[in-house]
């Protein structure tokens, strides 16, 4: 692995906070928050509860007994979010003064069952508008271990307007809203994980969603902060690899799972613990499938082996924090045979990630500027894939560096929760087997500035960014196919602008204006050559321009203390949208392969979702969920491809102590306007049953998830799944998780 360029950075980042630190003058002044969450009610300790300042990422489990401290903690206001399942998720406004300890008895009530737990929607978050805005959606306790599959899509899955694209089980990838690839971001703890998985539908995810510890959809203008082509959003799954605050003693969780539809098995070990005056933090786990059942039979070559670990240390102090974590992410899967010949065995995908992370904050004593945030990721990804004769048909090398650096500033006048941003990022990519992609290297960077505030009965948010990125292939030369192979350059301005506003104290609504830009890859100019794993040949367009869109989406929440009713209308309008767009010709080098063309056009999307949550009784609570998006290229007229069909669920689930029960059925219409050289896909209908219970027994908090999926074993077929003219959805699917923290 080659070091130099990672050196070269971090060291720049730590001259970066050398120079803040040496220029304050004097330190920023901290404080120590502890206390204990009880109940409400009953005035028994809470164990176990998750603990958020949101706005410093600094996050911790209350111990079985309910205590909790953080320590160094940055002056003045800050927002803890208190959740724990069985209890109704909290939100405190508090203030720290420097050099005392403020002590909280955090009450949290017991929540009435409710199907939405752990859903904030990000048009209405908190019921206060004084707070700061968060995440979308966030996916954490009982609903993360109760949905948790193999993969992050397959968690995310009856999410309002998540589906999933699949090419077999493994490379599954999660679509919002009919918006996939890189018009969805994926990060890990905040950063992009360098894999290739936006590029094709048979690279999968470079992430277990075993590890984390919540998983976050955000949209509108805080999703800007993380990259100028959001227009889908960003999903992050959070870890925390690197430990920002030292625990007291030794803190973790174990996993275990399976699951019967492809024999699944996963175990995952995840702890912290205090190492002098650095906080320490490990995980490793492992996940073995085999063939996946469905009830027509076994779809071939889906197996499945990964696995990955981590390491991390986070030193904390009254000047702020610095700490670095290292990772290893190994897999081998399947990708199933081609239903067209080209592959008539399948093709095996051998891929690994290997990644260091450094961060580091300075808390400044400056009335103005609150903190300065420092980041840098190291990635290095290797992607093989394996002919069923053992030649490797193609091969993928990708290294990339990430820095950013943030600062925050204190709230003054208009100034709210302000950032002030600069990332960067370095990629060298190669390839090799049978594609003639040159490799290239991509250089792109960005600044954004972001703002919350109030403008009378309006909460208002908004972020404007400024994106460049210039990518230079190691040759120039003219393809016939791809065209002039050369260098290429890219500028835009995107931003994103959101008000809501309660209109009713049980009444809320708003809307998000956004527009986006989005520089063409390396893969979309310069590819050329099959892609047996993809059931394609790939040509790229190397005189493609930028796309840019326009979304514009309004929403409005009506809460009562027995139902909740949630509706959003949406429409995006593209320039220039990106995509491979199958030619219905043959190539002429693999006669057993389309050729897949990228074209650049003009085209629309309009959609809407809508959730309801009925509590008739405090034991019982019902589900309903409904979404449909439509795309149009307005070039041709036609049918934008692989957009998924109006879909939705119900669910009643019912509450006896510390178990919880459910069942529902899900579906989706007939996909009857598919795109260009697509099947139509038939409607459908499933249902499934979910169990969970949680035992407190001294130091552990055990928790026991059950989940059948398609209980009927009905067959069925799902529009973007790339293989379903060969075989049917999964069949009947029991899957058992026991976790146990502690």
């Amino acid at each position: 692995m080659k070091y130099k360029t990672f050196l070269r950075v971090s060291g720049l980042l730590c001259l970066l906070m050398a120079v803040f630190q040496s220029v304050r003058a004097h330190p920023a002044g901290t404080g120590t928050l502890a206390g204990q969450v009880v109940d409400a009610v009953s005035g028994e300790p809470v164990g176990f509860a998750y603990l958020l300042i949101s706005e410093i990422h600094f996050w911790q489990s209350a111990g079985s007994d309910g205590m909790f401290r953080f320590e160094n903690i940055p002056a003045g206001t800050h927002v803890l979010k208190t959740s724990r399942f069985g209890y109704r998720e909290s939100e405190t406004l508090l203030t720290l003064v420097a050099g005392q300890t403020t002590r909280l008895i955090l009450r949290v009530e017991p929540e009435p069952l409710r199907m939405g737990g752990g859903l904030a929607v990000s048009a209405y978050r908190s019921r206060n508008d004084s707070l700061p805005a968060g995440p979308a959606i966030v996916v954490a306790d009982r609903k993360l271990r109760q949905n948790l599959g193999l993969t992050l899509a397959k968690t995310l899955e009856n999410e309002p307007g998540v589906d999933l694209i699949t090419l077999g089980p493994a490379p599954a990838r999660p679509v919002l809203r009919g918006l996939g690839g890189d018009r969805l971001l994926l990060l890990e703890d905040g950063e992009r994980t360098g894999d290739l998985s936006a590029t094709s539908a048979d690279h999968a995810v470079s992430i277990d969603p075993l590890k984390a510890t919540r998983i976050e959809i955000i949209r509108g203008p805080e999703a800007m902060m993380y990259g100028a082509n959001v227009l889908g959003g960003v999903i992050n799954v959070v870890r925390e690899a690197v430990p920002r605050v030292r625990p007291v003693q030794l803190k973790g969780s174990a996993s275990l799972q399976g699951e019967t539809v492809n024999r699944g098995r996963a175990g995952g070990l995840e702890w912290g613990m205090p190492f002098g005056p650095m906080a320490v933090r490990a995980d490793i786990s492992y996940r073995s499938t085999d063939v996946l059942r469905t009830p027509a039979g076994i779809l071939e070559n889906t197996g499945l082996r990964t696995g990955n670990g981590s390491l991390g240390f986070g030193l904390n102090r009254a000047w702020g924090h610095i700490g670095m974590a290292g990772g290893v992410y190994d897999s081998f899967y399947g990708i199933p045979p081609d239903p067209a010949g080209g592959h008539t065995r399948g093709v095996d995908i051998d891929m690994l990630r290997q990644h260091l992370t450094w961060e580091g904050q300075i808390n400044l004593s400056s009335n103005r500027l609150r903190h300065v945030f420092v980041k840098h990721r190291y990635s290095r990804y290797r992607h093989r894939e394996i002919e069923s004769n053992g030649v490797i048909g193609m091969e993928f090398g990708v290294v990339t560096h990430h820095v950013s650096a943030i600062l925050h500033f204190c709230e003054c006048g208009l100034l709210r929760n302000a950032r002030l941003g600069f990332w960067g990022e370095h990629r060298d990519y190669g390839s090799g087997g049978l594609t003639f992609t040159p490799a290239s290297r991509e250089l792109s960077g960005a600044a954004y500035l972001y703002n919350e505030t109030m403008l009378g009965p309006w909460a208002v948010n908004g972020t404007i960014r400024l994106d460049g990125k210039r990518i230079h292939p190691e040759v120039r030369y003219l393809s016939r196919r791809v065209g002039l192979i050369r260098d290429r350059e890219f500028a835009g301005v995107s931003g994103g602008l959101s008000a809501r506003r309660h209109i009713h104290p049980d009444w809320t609504i708003g809307a998000i204006l956004i527009r986006t830009f989005r520089a063409p890859g390396v893969e979309e100019l310069f590819s050329e050559g099959p892609h047996l794993a993809a059931y394609a040949y790939e040509v790229g367009n190397a005189d493609l321009s930028d796309e840019s869109a326009v979304g514009l989406e309004v929403f409005s929440e009506v809460e009562s203390a027995r139902m909740t009713v949630r509706t959003t209308l949406f429409h995006n309008q593209f320039r220039g949208y990106i995509f491979p767009r199958n030619t219905g010709e043959r190539s002429l080098r693999r006669a057993d392969l389309f050729l897949y063309r990228y074209a650049g056009m003009d085209a629309r999307m309009s959609g809407f979702e809508a959730t309801a949550d009925w509590r008739p009784a405090r034991w019982i609570s019902v589900w309903m969920q409904l979404q449909s998006v439509c795309g149009i290229l307005d070039t041709s007229d036609t049918p934008i491809p692989r957009i998924p069909p109006a879909s939705g669920r119900i669910a009643v689930r019912f509450q006896y102590r510390d178990w919880t029960a459910g069942v529902g059925a899900r579906g989706a219409l007939s996909q009857d306007r598919p795109g260009e050289f697509e099947e139509p896909t038939a409607g459908y209908v499933v249902c499934d049953l979910t169990v969970h219970t949680y035992l407190a027994g001294g130091v552990f908090l055990h928790t026991l998830a059950l989940t059948v999926e398609n209980i009927g074993n009905a067959v069925y077929r799902k529009h973007l799944n790339r293989i379903k003219t060969v075989m049917p959805e999964p069949g009947r699917n029991v899957r058992l998780l026991y976790k146990v923290y502690f």
